[in-house]
């Protein structure tokens, strides 16, 4: 074996595997027709390690929701983002809101 495949069989057994967490958030939108029955879907994203940045992600995640409804925005009459635990949503399925 080769000088350099030994340091690279040292580097692939000192390497680590990290698991990503995600956050996920619960987007509710009522509309004028339907108060009663809003338009309830998740949105999965990579989990931030500070405040400051999960407060951007969550921004970020009310803007991409504003601007992918905003063909419907006069039916809209209000946008909900909240951030969920990950048992609420598994397998796409909602288990408790």
């Amino acid at each position: 074996m080769s000088f350099h495949s030994q340091q690279l069989m040292r580097k692939i057994e000192t390497m680590t595997v990290q698991v990503v967490k995600h956050s996920f958030y619960k987007i509710e939108i009522d509309t004028h027709e339907a108060p009663q029955h809003p338009v309830i879907y998740f949105r999965k994203c990579g989990k931030c390690a500070t405040a400051k940045g999960m407060d951007r992600q969550h921004n970020r995640i009310v803007n991409e929701t504003v601007e992918a409804w905003r063909p419907f925005s006069q039916q809209i009459r209000r946008y909900t983002v909240s951030r969920v635990p990950s048992d609420v949503v598994v397998g796409g399925e909602i288990r408790k809101a």
